[in-house]
C-alpha cells in the first residue's frame, strides 16, 4: 500500500513538473513570438511610409511632367498667335515675329489651310515632310494628339496649327512612365514578401498585386472581400501619382508572422500529445508489471497445489489397494481431478492458449454433471 502511495505521489510530481514546463515553455516562446511579430510589423510599417513617400515623388514628377507639357503648348500657342500677327504686321514689327517664330526649336508644328493642305513646317525632318504619305501620317498623329490652334488669315479664312510633344518631351514621358511602372514593380515584388493589393481610386479595379493568390480576387466580390481582410489588418496606404491617379496600397502581416502567431498553440498540442502518450505508456508499463505479477503468483500457486495433489493421488491408490469396492473412493477421485484442473489453469495463466478441437457434447454433459 505504501509503494502504491508512493507511485501515486511521483505520478503527481511528474504531472505537475510537467504542467511547469509547458506553461513556461509557453510562457517563453509566446514572448518572442510578439517580439518578432513586432520587428514584423515595424518593418511591414516602415515600408508602407517609404511606398508613401516615394508615391510623393511621382507625384512631384507628374506634376513638373505636366508643367513642361503646357510650356510647350504655351510656345505653341505663341507660334500660331505670331504667325497671325506677321499676316498683319507692319514692317517694322516684321523682324521681331519671325525672331519668335525661329524661337521655337523644340515643339513639332504643321500648317494647314482649310482644305487641310500642309503650308508651312518647323521642327520636323523634312525628309519625312517631303514624302506626301509620311507628311499626311506626322499631321493625323498631330491631329489625335491634341485640338488644333485656329489661327484667323482674313475675313472668315482661317489656317490650323497643329503640334505635339517635342522629342524631349517624349523621351521625358518615357522615363516617366518608366518610373510608374518601376514603382508599381517594387510594390508588388517587395523584399518582405508581404501580401499587397494596388486598386484604383473606386477600388473596383486591380492595378497590380503580389504575393496573393490570383483566385482570391478574380471575382469583384472576391476582391471586395479580400480589400475588407487586408483592410482589418492596416490601414490602407493611399498613393497619388498626380494627374488624378490616385489609388490605394492594402497589405498584410508578412507570412512569417501569420506562422509565429500559430506556433504556440502547435507547441502547446505536441506537448500536451506527448505528455499524453507518455501517461498512457507509463499506465501500459505498470499494468503490465502488475499482470506479471499475478501470472507469477498464479504460477507459483499452481506449483505449490501440485505437491498435495500429488500425495492425494498416492494415498488414493492406497486406498484402492486396500478397499477397492468402496464408492467414496470414486468421489475422492473426482474431487482430486477437479484439483487438478484448477492447478493446470493457475499454471496457463498469462500464456498463449492452445486451441484443441473438441467434442461440445462431451464438455456439455460434463459440465453438468460437475453440477
Amino acid at each position: 500500500m505504501q509503494h502504491y502511495k508512493q507511485k501515486q505521489t511521483f505520478k503527481w510530481i511528474l504531472a505537475i513538473s510537467a504542467l511547469i514546463i509547458m506553461i513556461v515553455s509557453f510562457y517563453f516562446t509566446n514572448q518572442l513570438i510578439k517580439s518578432i511579430s513586432e520587428d514584423e510589423r515595424k518593418k511591414v510599417q516602415i515600408w508602407a511610409q517609404a511606398v508613401q513617400k516615394r508615391a510623393g515623388l511621382v507625384k512631384i514628377t507628374s506634376e513638373l511632367f505636366d508643367a513642361l507639357k503646357n510650356e510647350e503648348r504655351k510656345k505653341a500657342e505663341l507660334y500660331a498667335q505670331a504667325t497671325q500677327q506677321l499676316i498683319k504686321a507692319a514692317p517694322e514689327d516684321i523682324p521681331f515675329i519671325l525672331d519668335v517664330l525661329k524661337n521655337n526649336t523644340t515643339v513639332p508644328v504643321i500648317l494647314t489651310n482649310e482644305k487641310n493642305q500642309i503650308t508651312a513646317y518647323r521642327n520636323i525632318d523634312s525628309t519625312l515632310m517631303q514624302n506626301p504619305k509620311s507628311a499626311d501620317s506626322i499631321l493625323a498623329i498631330m491631329k489625335k494628339h491634341s485640338e488644333p490652334l485656329i489661327i484667323k488669315v482674313y475675313q472668315n479664312h482661317k489656317n490650323y496649327l497643329y503640334y505635339k510633344d517635342s522629342k524631349l518631351l517624349e523621351n521625358i514621358h518615357l522615363v516617366f512612365d518608366s518610373i510608374i511602372h518601376s514603382f508599381i514593380n517594387d510594390i508588388v515584388t517587395n523584399s518582405l514578401n508581404v501580401p499587397v493589393l494596388y486598386v484604383n481610386q473606386n477600388k473596383n479595379k486591380i492595378i497590380a498585386f503580389g504575393n496573393i493568390d490570383s483566385n482570391t480576387i478574380n471575382t469583384p466580390q472576391k476582391l471586395k472581400e479580400q480589400i475588407k481582410i487586408l483592410s482589418s489588418q492596416n490601414p490602407p496606404v493611399e498613393i497619388d501619382l498626380g494627374n488624378h491617379q490616385k489609388g490605394y496600397i492594402y497589405y498584410a502581416e508578412s507570412p512569417v508572422v501569420t506562422k509565429l502567431r500559430y506556433y504556440p498553440y502547435i507547441q502547446w498540442i505536441i506537448i500536451s500529445a506527448f505528455l499524453l502518450f507518455s501517461y498512457i505508456l507509463f499506465s501500459w508499463a505498470r499494468k503490465t508489471e502488475q499482470d506479471l505479477i499475478w501470472i507469477g503468483l498464479s504460477k507459483e500457486t499452481a506449483h505449490q497445489l501440485g505437491t498435495p495433489i500429488s500425495a492425494l493421488t498416492a494415498w488414493l491408490d492406497v486406498l484402492k489397494s486396500d478397499i477397492p469396492e468402496n464408492p467414496i473412493l470414486s468421489e475422492i477421485e473426482k474431487d482430486i481431478q477437479r484439483l487438478n484442473t484448477i492447478s493446470e489453469r493457475f499454471s496457463k495463466i498469462g500464456s498463449s492458449p492452445e486451441l484443441t478441437k473438441e467434442n461440445i457434447h462431451h464438455i456439455i454433459e460434463n459440465i453438468i454433471n460437475y453440477l
